[in-house]
């Protein structure tokens, strides 16, 4: 068990820093270009060919850790130092939490593509997303400077506000599924819902089926993807909600004070939060790994009249694997398009939105989803 969970913990960690996060990087700046009719990332090639820029990230990282790191005169020496490590490693622990896949069984063993399953595995992610907020905190108050300080203190009640919705955004889910194990509830997801009554008076035979939804998240409670999106993108404090950093305000924040590998450490986090957010958004609303319409069950028994049960779900293990993955990136994409569609929020209005607009819209979406799942008697899963 301790070889197993190394090897996933490896492979995890491979498929995150080395394929998630220079892929969501290249994205952000890729399709930011694309949408303000720019060139983009261009420059870096191999003998003649530019490949479309996807070296770029791997140059940018090079640049970070040949630049020299300062520190200012007068700044917390060891707060400095930790602040950008205390920034970036709740972040890729959040990674432990989400399912890349379901549960197969294989013989007598028992497989999940899930580092940690924890019985209140969006728990954890609220308590390490509010763990790396404070690193931006005490990366702008230990840096001895006004605009620094300015940022820390938009970073801190940015940080309170987002957790608070967002926490509150996904209440009804919780209720909806009837767990707060992010596996569990790709499991609920693994099947499809009727169309209401109106396919039980036509005679379709088995084509009734396939017109049913999938059973995701996104089409029990679509208010819920929505203000969870907003509100985690919020909460990861990148634009259109940097007014913590922002550059033509306070000459960029909490990380004014901040170069070289410091620097590239808090740019790193923000990356590795686009792929956390989606991640958990995947998980929740787009049904996890689950393909749509066609179950788990359904999946081995097809293939296992050919190779064998055993076989048959190592295939399935890996088609779940790759749609979840693909889920994930159309929600960084989606996540890079409403970046580049809004304009920045001042800090005033960020915080009026957070808690006049998507907290009573998430009370509100509470009780209502409450009290459908008593006039239906859902709920639960």
């Amino acid at each position: 068990m301790t070889l197993l969970l190394l090897a996933k913990t490896l492979t995890v960690l491979g498929v995150l820093l080395v394929g998630l996060v220079p892929l969501t990087a290249w994205l952000e700046r890729r399709q930011s270009a694309l949408m303000q009719d720019r060139v983009g990332p261009a420059r870096v090639n191999v003998a003649t060919a530019t490949l479309g820029g996807l070296l770029q990230p791997l140059a940018d990282a090079i640049a970070r850790l040949a630049k020299e790191s300062v520190r200012p005169r007068g700044a917390d020496r060891v707060l400095h130092a930790l602040a950008p490590a205390l920034a970036l490693v709740p972040v890729i622990v959040m990674v432990a939490v989400i399912p890349f896949g379901a549960r197969y069984t294989i013989g007598s063993t028992t497989l999940s593509l899930v580092l940690a399953d924890a019985d209140a595995g969006v728990l954890w992610f609220f308590a390490l997303s509010t763990l790396s907020g404070l690193g931006f905190v005490l990366a702008g108050w230990s840096s001895n400077s006004d605009y620094a300080l300015l940022g820390a203190v938009r970073a801190g009640a940015q940080t309170v506000s987002c957790q608070i919705a967002m926490a509150l955004s996904l209440v009804p889910m919780f209720a909806i599924y009837g767990t707060l194990r992010l596996s569990d509830m790709g499991l609920v997801q693994d099947r499809s819902i009727g169309l209401g009554g109106l396919l039980s008076n036509l005679d379709l035979g088995v084509a009734a089926e396939w017109l049913s939804l999938p059973a995701w998240g996104i089409v029990q409670n679509p208010v819920c993807f929505a203000t969870f999106l907003l509100c985690a993108m919020a909460a990861s404090r990148q634009p259109p909600f940097d007014s913590s950093s922002a550059g033509s305000e306070i000459a960029g924040g909490h990380t004014v004070e901040y170069s070289g590998v410091g620097l590239g450490l808090f740019q790193l986090a923000g990356v590795v939060q686009l792929v956390v957010i989606a991640g958990i958004v995947t998980a929740v609303f787009l049904g996890g790994s689950a393909i749509p319409w066609l179950s788990q069950d359904r999946i081995i028994s097809a293939v296992s009249g050919f190779y064998g049960e055993g076989f048959a779900t190592l295939i399935c293990m890996g088609a779940h694997a790759i749609a979840f993955l693909l889920k994930l990136v159309s929600v960084i994409v989606l996540q890079v398009v409403l970046r580049g569609s809004m304009p920045r929020l001042r800090d005033d209005q960020l915080m009026d939105w957070l808690w006049k607009g998507m907290m009573p819209l998430a009370l509100l979406n509470i009780f209502a989803t409450g009290f459908v799942l008593v006039a239906v008697g859902g709920g639960g899963g």
